[in-house]
C-alpha cells in the first residue's frame, strides 16, 4: 500500500474515531507535516508551507487534509466570483472564527478582520494564528 493510500485510508478512519494519540501518528507520517508540539493551551502545527495553532491536535486533518488544502477547502466555498468575495477595501466580520480557518486567508486580503470565537477552547489558538496580521482583531 502506498503512503497516499494509507494517509487516505486513516484520515477516513480518524475522521470518526480520532483521537489526539491518532493524531501524533498522523503528523509524523503525513508529508507535508514537519512538527505538532503543545504549546501553553493549544498545539503548534507546522507543515513545509505554514504554521498553524490548533485547539486539540485533532484538527490536525482540517489543516493538512488529504490532497486539498485548507484554503481551497474553506475560505474558496465563501464566494461567488464577481459577487461575494473578500477583496481589498473590505472590513470582514467573521463570527464563530472557529481556529481561524477562514479568518487567516480573509486577512491576506481585507483591509480590517474582526474576528469573534465564544469557544474558550478555540480562542487562544485563534488569538495565535492571528498574530501576524496587524489588521485582524
Amino acid at each position: 500500500m502506498s503512503l497516499s493510500a494509507l494517509l487516505v485510508r486513516l484520515h477516513l478512519w480518524y475522521a470518526g474515531h480520532g483521537s489526539s494519540r491518532l493524531a501524533t501518528l498522523l503528523a509524523h507520517i503525513h508529508p507535508c507535516v514537519t512538527s505538532l508540539e503543545a504549546i501553553g493551551g493549544c498545539w503548534k502545527l507546522e507543515t513545509k508551507s505554514d504554521t498553524f495553532y490548533l485547539s486539540d491536535p485533532r484538527q490536525i486533518v482540517r489543516v493538512v487534509g488529504i490532497g486539498v488544502d485548507m484554503k481551497q477547502r474553506v475560505f474558496r466555498k465563501y464566494r461567488d466570483s464577481g459577487f461575494i468575495e473578500v477583496e481589498p477595501g473590505d472590513a470582514v466580520v467573521d463570527v464563530g472564527a472557529f481556529i481561524g480557518e477562514f479568518s487567516r486567508p480573509a486577512a491576506k486580503v481585507a483591509d480590517q478582520l474582526i474576528a469573534v470565537e465564544p469557544d474558550e477552547r478555540n480562542v487562544e489558538a485563534l488569538s495565535h494564528n492571528l498574530d501576524r496580521f496587524e489588521n485582524a482583531s
